[in-house]
């Protein structure tokens, strides 16, 4: 029995270890070219109250609870959401600059914040639109861990449902 336990001491003491060594940020990075000018696609992102439209979060937790300041739009804006699945956060523009990019910092459950950004880059009357996500996952083992095992599959095939719904949304004529 104690080799047993002293077995398993070590092998938690070696996940926690290699852990330490597993990325300490995340980094996510998505593409889309949509048949819509720029102007067209930047207010869906821009608005927060237009984020219904396209995104994956929305979807996947329909009776989650959102609070949007006023303006609803532009720099400083944000929206909060408080949801059973997508649990509760916060999401302010702080960076933009019109139909050529924008900068969000996102607070999830007041414990974390990451940063997403988009950008935009208009070329014969269709735009590539760029969706990053940085998250700086600091030296927390357990954390490291779940980003490097979960998260970032999750979230890499949210961005991309995102982005296909943006894109709906924006080739609607």
């Amino acid at each position: 029995m104690k080799s047993i336990l002293k077995y398993l001491l070590y092998a938690a003491l070696g996940f926690l270890f290699i852990g330490c060594f597993l990325p300490g940020s995340l980094f996510i990075e998505k593409q889309i070219e949509i048949a819509a000018p720029a102007s067209k696609i930047y207010p869906q992102i821009a608005d927060g109250k237009q984020w219904k439209n396209w995104s994956p979060w929305h979807a996947s937790d329909p009776q989650a609870a959102y609070q949007y300041s006023e303006p609803s739009a532009g720099l400083g804006s944000w929206y909060s959401w408080k949801g059973d699945k997508t649990g509760t956060g916060k999401s302010t523009i702080i960076d933009t600059l019109t139909n050529q990019k924008l900068r969000l910092k996102i607070e999830f459950g007041g414990s974390t914040s990451s940063f997403s950004d988009f950008s935009f880059k208009e070329n014969a009357g269709k735009t590539q639109v760029r969706w990053t996500l940085e998250d700086d996952l600091g030296w927390n083992p357990l954390g490291r861990w779940f980003s490097f095992v979960f998260l970032k599959r999750m979230l890499s095939q949210q961005y991309d449902e995102g982005l296909k719904n943006l894109k709906t949304v924006c080739e609607k004529s």
